[in-house]
């Protein structure tokens, strides 16, 4: 089972809430756990996770050896191994991305984890990358709501409205004339 479950920093605590999820076939999914759909990580056993993942560590072991609050969880899921890496954003911990075994446990080689290290920031660098997307489309939007609204007002007031603009050899022509030229002094 493989999934990414997005954090949310909420009165010293994280919220957890479930993404997405891949399962192979005959492992249950998790999608509608309530421990996966915003529960408090502390309030659910997984404070350590917390301290590890915000220091860039990784979760990783068999479920076996982890302390009882996160084994009783984690069996409760039929996890027997697991490797949980965390997926910053902006230098913030954003998300975590999980890898259960739930057939055999499992030791996650150093190669592994390093390959799993390099997908979690790959999957930060595309949501950070979104993020920068939608900013700017989002002041490209404002831009053009801005420049919208100054167009209407200089249409419609009764008097001419012009800029002047200095070329790069220092004459001065005209930039831009508004409509109402031609109705006040009867040239276009």
């Amino acid at each position: 089972r493989a999934y990414l479950i997005r954090v949310e920093a909420v009165e010293h605590d994280y919220q957890a809430t479930q993404l997405a999820e891949w399962c192979a076939p005959g492992v249950a999914s998790q999608f509608a756990n309530p421990t996966l759909q915003g529960a408090p990580l502390s309030r659910t056993g997984f404070g350590r996770w917390i301290e590890i993942m915000t220091s860039h560590g990784t979760v990783h072991g068999a479920v076996r050896t982890f302390p009882d609050a996160e084994r009783r969880e984690l069996g409760g899921q039929d996890i027997v191994s697991i490797a949980a890496l965390p997926v910053f954003v902006d230098g913030r911990w954003w998300a975590f991305i999980g890898f259960d075994d739930c057939v055999v446990e499992r030791r996650w080689t150093e190669h592994e984890l390093d390959s799993l290290r390099a997908v979690a920031g790959m999957l930060g660098a595309a949501e950070q990358r979104a993020r920068s997307e939608g900013r700017r489309l989002e002041t490209e939007g404002r831009l053009r709501r801005a420049e919208e609204r100054y167009r209407a007002m200089v249409e419609r007031i009764p008097a001419v409205t012009y800029t002047d603009l200095v070329g790069d050899d220092g004459v001065t022509y005209m930039g831009f004339v508004s409509p109402q030229v031609e109705e006040i002094l009867g040239y276009p």
